[in-house]
């Protein structure tokens, strides 16, 4: 599972991220191991228009977040696996 925090715009009262599902397969949801995983989780409080945004979503997704400059890229999160 990949993770980064964003900074996105704040808009009409929640992050403008990608959506759980989508045609265009840019999206949080996704599949691994018959589970289904993703998703956000907001960090701090909206300033200025924008709010910082714990990502979880494939690979794809992150990589593709990171190339728009929609988004904000700020860090990747690693996690010990045991």
């Amino acid at each position: 599972m990949a993770k980064a925090i964003f900074e996105v715009d704040w808009i009409d009262n929640r992050p403008d991220i990608p959506p759980f599902e989508s045609e265009d397969g840019i999206q949080l949801y996704y599949t691994e191991d018959g589970v289904l995983k993703g998703g956000y989780s907001l960090i701090g409080l909206p300033e200025d228009g924008r709010i910082d945004v714990m990502i979880w979503a494939s690979e794809a997704t992150i990589a593709n977040m990171k190339a728009d400059a929609k988004y904000t890229w700020k860090e990747d999160i690693i996690e010990n696996e045991e």
